[in-house]
């Protein structure tokens, strides 16, 4: 299988609401399960035309790099790519569709089964979210989703 490394976006503005600091971490993800769910994501994105263009192009690459790629190694996508991994990657990261996560402040590889999942919210009533955040044995935050927000 191939993989692709990908990291989390260092200041997202959501980051500034959260209690916890989100590092950026790099996973490893599969690389037929990227193309595979852009491919399938593609298809309620039609009304959503600047994530149907970076699907669009990170599918078209994928299509030409990973037949062309020895098993076990990694793909590298031009940086304008990158887009498309950040929509695939709220799917797969939860799913565990990723090899290894690799965590800056320990300056240390995981794998998957090692990754713990937490769920947090923030804020009350009306002003509040919530999600999944996941971590390195070290509870140094990774990746995290928003899932709901009132």
């Amino acid at each position: 299988m191939q993989y692709i490394r990908y990291q989390t976006p260092k200041h997202l503005p959501c980051y500034r609401d959260w209690d916890f600091r989100v590092l950026p971490g790099v996973f490893e993800l599969q690389a037929p399960a990227v193309l595979s769910h852009l491919r399938e994501s593609r298809k309620t994105m039609l009304s959503h035309w600047p994530d149907l263009n970076h699907a669009n192009r990170c599918i078209n690459a994928l299509e030409q790099l990973i037949p062309n790629t020895a098993d076990e190694s990694f793909i590298l996508l031009e940086e304008d790519l990158t887009e498309g991994l950040w929509i695939a990657a709220g799917s797969l990261i939860p799913e565990r569709k990723y090899r290894n996560a690799f965590c800056p402040e320990c300056d240390k590889w995981y794998t998957s089964s090692q990754i713990l999942t937490h769920e947090w919210s923030f804020g009350e009533y009306l002003a509040a979210s919530g999600g999944e955040r996941y971590a390195c044995k070290a509870d140094h935050t990774l990746y995290s989703l928003m899932h709901w927000n009132s």
